[in-house]
C-alpha cells in the first residue's frame, strides 16, 4: 500500500531525495574523504544518473526526477567545492611569489650585513662603546629583514595546504633563522651596555676582568655573526627550493607580484605592506 501511494504520487520524491543530495554532498565536501577520491566519484556517479535520467521511459518520469534533483544538488556542491579549491590555490600561489620576493629582498640585505660585520674587540671601554655603535647599527639593519608574509601565509593556514614538506621544512628553518639572527644582535648590545654600566659604577677594575669583559662580548658579537652566515645559508635554499616549487607545482615565476596581490584581501595587503625591502645604504653604520 506504501509502494502505490509513493506510484501515485510520484512526482514528490524529488523533493524527498532533495534533503538527503544536500546533506550527502555537504559530507563529502567537508570529510577529508573527498580531497581524495569523493571529488571525482560525486562528479562521476552524478553525471552518470544525469544522462541515465534522459534514456528512462516516460512512465518512469518520477525516477528521472528524482536522479536529475539528486544529480544536480550534488553537482552544484562539487563545483562549490572545486571554485573553492581553486581559490585555494591562487591565494597559496600568490603568498609563495610574495615570499620569495620577500626573501629575495632579505638574501640581498644580509650579504650587504656581513660583508660589513668587523669590530674591533679590546679590554678598553672606549673601543666597547664604538664597537657598541657600530653593532647598533647593524641591529637597525637586521630589524629591517622581513617576515610579513611569512607571518601571515601562517595564520592564514595555508602553509598546511603545501603538499611537499620539504619545502615547508626549508621556508620554517629559514624564518627561525631570522629570529635567531634578531635576538642574537639585541643580546649583544644587552651585553655590551651592561659591561659599559658596570665599568663606569665601578672604576679601576683588574685587568683580568676587563679581559674576560672583552672576551664575553667578543662571544656575543661572533654569535651575531654565526647566525648571519646560517641566516644566508638556509635563506638560499628555502628560495631555490620556493622557486623550484613555484615552477614544477604551479607553473610560475615568482616575479609577478601585482597579478598576485588580485587574490589577497584589503586586509592581506595592509599587513604585508610593500613587497621590497628598504635598501640597506639608509642604514649604514659607516
Amino acid at each position: 500500500m506504501l509502494i502505490n501511494y509513493y506510484l501515485d504520487h510520484k512526482m514528490i520524491l524529488p523533493l524527498l531525495v532533495a534533503p538527503l543530495a544536500v546533506v550527502l554532498g555537504w559530507l563529502l565536501q567537508k570529510s577529508k574523504f573527498s580531497e581524495k577520491v569523493s571529488q571525482i566519484s560525486v562528479f562521476s556517479i552524478s553525471i552518470v544518473l544525469l544522462t541515465y535520467s534522459f534514456l528512462l521511459p516516460k512512465d518512469l518520469e518520477w525516477l528521472r526526477g528524482i536522479f536529475v534533483t539528486f544529480s544536480s544538488i550534488s553537482l552544484a556542491f562539487w563545483l562549490s567545492s572545486q571554485n573553492n579549491k581553486n581559490l585555494e590555490l591562487n591565494r597559496c600561489k600568490a603568498f609563495l611569489s610574495l615570499m620569495c620576493n620577500e626573501m629575495d629582498s632579505n638574501k640581498d640585505l644580509l650579504a650587504d650585513i656581513i660583508k660589513d660585520y668587523k669590530f674591533v674587540i679590546s679590554s678598553k671601554p672606549i673601543v666597547w662603546r664604538l664597537t657598541r655603535a657600530r653593532q647598533d647599527a647593524i641591529g637597525r639593519r637586521i630589524k629591517i629583514l622581513r617576515t610579513n608574509v611569512w607571518n601571515l601565509f601562517i595564520s592564514t593556514g595555508l602553509i598546511y595546504r603545501l603538499p611537499s614538506s620539504e619545502a615547508v621544512n626549508q621556508l620554517e628553518a629559514a624564518y627561525n633563522r631570522l629570529n635567531h639572527l634578531k635576538s642574537a644582535s639585541d643580546n649583544a648590545i644587552a651585553v655590551i651596555d651592561l659591561k659599559l654600566s658596570v665599568v663606569e659604577e665601578i672604576t679601576n677594575l683588574p685587568p683580568e676582568v676587563m679581559a674576560s669583559y672583552a672576551k664575553n662580548i667578543e662571544s656575543h658579537l661572533l654569535a651575531v655573526k654565526y647566525q648571519l652566515v646560517w641566516s644566508i645559508h638556509y635563506m638560499d635554499i628555502a628560495f631555490e627550493g620556493l622557486k623550484e616549487y613555484l615552477h614544477r607545482v604551479h607553473q610560475v615565476g615568482y616575479e609577478t607580484v601585482a597579478d598576485n596581490l588580485d587574490y589577497l584581501t584589503d586586509e592581506e595587503k595592509a599587513a604585508i605592506g610593500s613587497v621590497e625591502a628598504p635598501t640597506s645604504s639608509v642604514y649604514d653604520p659607516d
